[in-house]
């Protein structure tokens, strides 16, 4: 008898303790649950298109059109291009926070971290540009709550020296290269000054200064690297626009200009860069960022 109570006790005992294994392994919660199981999940992601307009003092930049009282001299100007690149976009949070964001590369305008922006469409004076436009970035961030956005106006040092015959959209345009030691156009704009004596006022902004061997695919360095860094506050990516202003770019510059070579190739010599240069936040005797703030960009 004593040996069948023990017996039937021990029965009862290796019952409560298999349900109670069962039970454990049921429930994701357990601290004795599976290691293979996720303990938690990723964030929400969040997809956004980000607006940009080219406009002068407030007009909508298009081929075709004309532009009164721009710059010193107060010149009537009418676009033969109007495109740049951006690259290293972060959305700024609340508390400050700087978060990547993943552009979506199923575009011929986005690759990498890159991005080109294109207001012309071919016509009147753009005729050396194409009829495409490209005014939105896309991309995915982690949801959150954001007020500001940075991006860099420029190509960045691992882009900007490769060799353009394998080069991905939107880095395969030739009008916005300039050789492989140089590298690429970061902004290639350019206008026609149609009062007065008629001239092209052309800017081209992008490295100086680059050294190294560009038939074996290698550049050292550029002394210059003129990569201007953007940042705007009170932003809202779901709902503003980003807005480039030319009338502001040439704000402190003679776009008439009698005394020298019109326009600003970001050579160290060039007597019309310094002034816009400023207006972007650069300084151009380094080719880093200046102490004033750039006034070229601002969000509507």
């Amino acid at each position: 008898m004593p040996f069948r109570l023990e017996r039937f006790l021990y029965n009862i005992c290796l019952v409560v303790a298999l349900f109670s294994i069962a039970c454990s392994q049921s429930d994701p919660d357990s601290p004795t649950s599976s290691p293979n199981e996720p303990q938690s999940t990723e964030g929400a992601v969040t997809h956004l298109s980000l607006q940009f307009s080219a406009e002068v003092s407030g007009k909508a930049i298009q081929c075709g059109s004309v532009y009164h009282d721009v710059g010193l001299s107060q010149a009537t100007v009418e676009f033969a291009d109007f495109r740049f690149y951006i690259n290293d976009i972060q959305l700024i949070d609340t508390d400050g926070h700087h978060t990547d964001v993943t552009l979506n590369e199923n575009s011929k305008w986005q690759y990498d971290n890159l991005v080109l922006l294109d207001f012309e469409d071919g016509t009147g004076l753009c005729e050396s540009g194409n009829p495409d436009l490209n005014t939105v970035v896309e991309l995915d961030v982690p949801e959150g709550n954001y007020d500001g956005i940075s991006f860099k106006f420029g190509v960045p040092f691992v882009h900007n020296h490769i060799d353009l015959s394998n080069a991905p959209p939107p880095l395969s345009l030739t009008s916005m290269f300039w050789s492989w030691l140089d590298g690429y156009k970061f902004a290639r704009i350019e206008v026609g000054v149609t009062d007065g004596n008629p001239v092209v006022f052309p800017f081209h902004l992008g490295s100086t200064g680059c050294t190294g061997w560009p038939e074996e695919g290698e550049v050292k360095s550029c002394s210059h690297e003129n990569l201007a860094h953007i940042e705007l506050h009170g932003f809202d990516p779901s709902k503003n626009t980003i807005v480039f202003d030319y009338a502001a770019l040439m704000a402190e510059t003679d776009l008439k200009n009698a005394y020298g070579a019109p326009g600003c190739m970001s050579e160290f010599d060039d007597s019309d860069c310094p002034s816009i240069f400023e207006q972007l936040g650069l300084d151009f005797s380094t080719g880093s960022q200046a102490a004033s703030a750039q006034t070229v960009f601002h969000a509507k």
